[in-house]
């Protein structure tokens, strides 16, 4: 699928959202699907500390993740997260610019404040490999 026709597929439906409140994940999901992927498999697991360790400890130089892996492992170690196996033929660099677009548009943040949340993750390395291990069972 072209860029143009994705994007224009996601303008399309923001106009057709419904009034009222809707799940963060339903309108994920149905972006996803109009940027061209499916949801292959999917799982909702509890990380823990090495669950953490294991998708960002590799993602960040060893100096960042050690300022923020306290912090990382309270928010993410303990609630549950769905990981989903994405295919498509889509360029998959798409997922990465639209994870940044989501993290600033659905993230209710404060200008100039960094916070930990994270409604998407995109990864295609060893975390990547963890969480598909995750969804196997």
């Amino acid at each position: 699928m072209a860029p143009d026709a994705a994007a224009e597929r996601l303008r399309q439906a923001g106009r057709l959202l419904a009034d009222g409140p809707e799940q963060t994940r339903d309108v994920v999901r149905r972006a996803v699907r109009l940027l061209g992927f499916e949801v292959e498999a999917e799982r909702r697991v509890v990380l823990g500390e090495a669950g953490v360790e294991a998708v960002y400890g590799g993602a960040t130089t060893t100096v960042e993740f050690e300022r923020v892996r306290a912090g990382l492992v309270d928010y993410l170690a303990s609630d549950p997260v769905e990981v989903w196996l994405l295919s498509g033929r889509q360029d998959p660099c798409v997922l990465q610019w639209w994870k940044t677009y989501v993290r600033h548009m659905l993230l209710d943040r404060k200008p100039g404040e960094y916070l930990l949340r994270n409604l998407v993750h995109v990864c295609d390395g060893p975390d990547a490999a963890y969480l598909a291990g995750l969804l196997r069972g």
